[in-house]
């Protein structure tokens, strides 16, 4: 994963979160506790020079009366209709007690005593956070003291550095909150993106009246951060309707190439047939190969003048290789376009080089008919934006109807994006951003072609693609180009398992002698970097997602990559889906 580093200053981090503050506060509202007219939970901590109390509304209240005093005395007595006080001009290490009552209800609370002091707050020692409604997130905690007020950091990453604001300064007795996300970052955070949202809970004790937010632990100024809380889907769910269920995947499976240096193990033939077996293993009704196509298994061999003339081709390309042993499989399953070979000779003769085709469509015939197909040039989409120097890798789409009943319409499409994209190679990021942005023109319009010739509105849209770009981190990945455009992805899904590994496996263990192919699974600590993606359109739903990471599990805990299915160094993404009609013409 490439992380852009936002550390500043501590001048240039206040003004940072100053401008978040402003933004934030107006967004968020307390959690309301369990309504309750027997007893009144509350949550009381001493700060310096300074008493907070939080409690849960009570059904029926017309305010709250809140009782205090030194010691165990509560003789003085405060009003107010919101659910937290503050109780300022108190003495530091000085027992002080609080106890509230809910005005016309009756409800009480316990007496509970906090103790002021000036130092800096003490650790919370959990913090939670799971999705509370669309973009919004409920993130409650435990744990913590000797603070004045308390906030909650929201971000992209394990440091909540990037893509990121904080919320208002809030009472430190509090224990719960609802943050939504601001517009601004819903269109990589928001519901929908299946991108991960990462919280840390921050308390400080100081006396400034808005105190300066830091990145770190600071005793100057009183300030301690949490540990990074669970990530949480933003509001992601499913909505309820009649739809037909299919299985869709996205693989790169490397080329021949790109492992022809490697150890045998992890060469071609040897990985041939795990490939060949994972896709046996898990069955997807249709998957979007990467790095599988137009390469030559003999890099020595050459067509013959007079066989290409006659429209045939004596070498074998490694998507031949897959195509004749999935069609023979146990579960059969057919290439939408055995023709890439063709198609580059073609191309090539009309003046047109493609360079090669390097995705594929797989699908299984008992589970979708397939319509229509065809290949995607990226250099034809993009235009005139498209470098001279680079290579058209291009992809392949296709449409399915599927074999229930409801007979749906839809279109798919596998593509493989630039990779690199450097300080010293800008071209690269400039190139996938554009390719991202006019694909998903181009396959919207499609769509609608597709759909008007069946008599229907825009066909729903699966691209599935090795985008070669990290949504959360990467300003320039396709997936965000896509997602402006209005796709969704389908991750987005409650139902998610495997995502503390990145999805292609460089990082994903210690032990490797080939790049990517290491033999212990290590997860990361948190939600790893992603480059490969299934996105949608038109109303497809998500009931459950896969990152496929095949391993075995030891005696001992150690977890071992599983050899019958490491044919790639990547991870199978494998969505369950759900196929509406198409939008009405």
């Amino acid at each position: 994963m490439r992380l852009t580093s936002l550390l500043r200053a501590r001048s240039a981090r206040a003004a940072v979160f100053g401008a978040a503050l402003l933004t934030a506060g107006a967004l968020l509202a307390p959690v309301p506790a369990q309504a309750t007219t027997a007893g009144m939970p509350i949550r009381v901590m001493g700060g310096d020079r300074q008493v907070t109390a939080a409690w849960g509304t009570v059904a029926g209240a017309s305010g709250y009366t809140v009782h205090w005093g030194a010691g165990t005395s509560t003789a003085k007595v405060l009003h107010t209709t919101a659910t937290t006080i503050r109780i300022s001009g108190v003495a530091n290490r000085t027992s002080y007690s609080v106890r509230v009552t809910a005005d016309g209800v009756g409800a009480a609370s316990n007496r509970v005593t906090a103790t002021p002091s000036e130092y800096a707050p003490t650790s919370l020692t959990s913090v939670k956070a799971v999705p509370a409604g669309p973009n919004q997130i409920k993130v409650s905690w435990t744990g913590g003291g000797r603070a004045r007020s308390i906030a909650v950091y929201v971000g992209s990453d394990s440091q909540t550095k990037t893509h990121h604001y904080a919320t208002a300064w809030h009472p430190a007795a509090l224990s719960s909150w609802i943050v939504t996300l601001p517009a601004n970052l819903r269109g990589v955070l928001g519901a929908g993106t299946g991108n991960p949202v990462f919280v840390r809970v921050v308390q400080t004790n100081s006396t400034a009246s808005t105190p300066r937010m830091e990145w770190n632990f600071d005793g100057t100024t009183k300030f301690r951060l949490s540990d990074v809380g669970p990530w949480t889907l933003a509001g992601a769910g499913n909505p309820g309707r009649d739809t037909s269920p299919v299985t869709v995947a996205s693989w790169n499976a490397q080329s021949i190439s790109a492992s022809a240096g490697f150890s045998r193990a992890n060469q071609w033939t040897a990985r041939l047939p795990k490939v060949v077996a994972n896709v046996e293993n898990l069955k997807p009704d249709v998957i979007g190969f990467q790095e599988l196509g137009t390469s030559r298994v003999d890099p020595a061999c050459r067509n013959s003048p007079s066989h290409m003339s006659a429209g045939l081709y004596d070498c074998t390309e490694q998507y031949q290789t897959v195509q004749s042993k999935l069609a023979s499989a146990a579960t059969p399953y057919t290439n939408v376009r055995p023709d890439a070979n063709a198609y580059v000779y073609q191309q090539a003769a009309a003046g047109n080089p493609t360079n090669y085709v390097d995705s594929s469509i797989f699908f299984r015939p008992d589970k979708v008919d397939l319509l229509d197909s065809g290949f995607i040039s990226p250099r034809a989409i993009v235009g005139s934006q498209w470098p001279a120097s680079y290579t058209d890798e291009a992809g392949v789409w296709a449409e399915f109807q599927t074999k229930d009943a409801s007979a749906r319409r839809f279109l798919v499409s596998s593509i493989h994006m630039p990779a690199g994209g450097t300080k010293e190679d800008p071209d690269v990021s400039t190139v996938r951003r554009n390719e991202g942005a006019k694909l998903a023109a181009w396959l919207d319009t499609l769509a609608a072609s597709l759909g008007s010739d069946a008599g229907v509105g825009p066909l729903p849209i699966i691209a599935t693609g090795d985008f070669n770009g990290n949504e959360v981190t990467d300003s320039d990945a396709a997936g965000l180009q896509m997602l402006a455009d209005g796709y969704t992805d389908a991750a987005a899904t409650l139902d998610r398992g495997d995502i503390r590994w990145a999805t292609d496996n460089l990082t994903n263990g210690p032990d490797a002698v080939d790049d990517g192919y290491p033999k212990t699974a290590v997860p990361h600590l948190h939600i790893a970097s992603r480059i490969d993606y299934v996105m949608l359109k038109g109303g497809i739903t998500t009931s459950r997602y896969r990152n496929e990471v095949r391993y075995t599990t030891q005696s001992n805990g150690t977890r071992l990559f599983d050899s019958r299915y490491q044919g790639s160094d990547h991870d199978m993404q494998l969505a369950w889906l759900g196929i509406p009609d198409a939008a009405q013409s």
